[in-house]
């Protein structure tokens, strides 16, 4: 399957970009996002995962495609989980978390670093 690129949206924040997620261990996207919501692994599909955090509180949501249902107007049809947890429970389960922001000027596909 072609991953297809998902840039986070400039119009409301003052920077955005790109994030990347490795889970520790054996743990897959599935895997990790049965253990957190409970759900029927044959009925769900996890495809999205959102990390929001204000005033130091974090909220993750989950977005999987409920197998059961067929597509409404050519969109996928997705089951929002949406779960309060602390920073060590979340980071317990993630090998690697990586975010990358910028002002939006410039692509970061664009820039080249001269001081490596």
């Amino acid at each position: 399957m072609k991953k297809s690129k998902q840039p986070f949206d400039y119009d409301h924040h003052d920077l955005a970009g790109h994030a990347s997620v490795d889970f520790a261990g054996r743990t897959d996207f599935n895997a990790f996002a049965e253990k957190l919501t409970g759900y029927n692994p044959l009925r769900f599909s996890p495809v999205a995962l959102r990390l929001f955090m204000q005033r130091g509180e974090p909220v993750m949501t989950l977005y999987a495609v409920d197998n059961m249902n067929a597509k409404k107007n050519g969109k996928i049809p997705v089951k929002k989980f949406k779960l309060r947890m602390k920073f060590e429970e979340l980071f317990s389960m993630i090998k690697k978390f990586d975010f990358t922001v910028s002002d939006g000027r410039y692509d970061i596909g664009d820039i080249i670093v001269t001081n490596k």
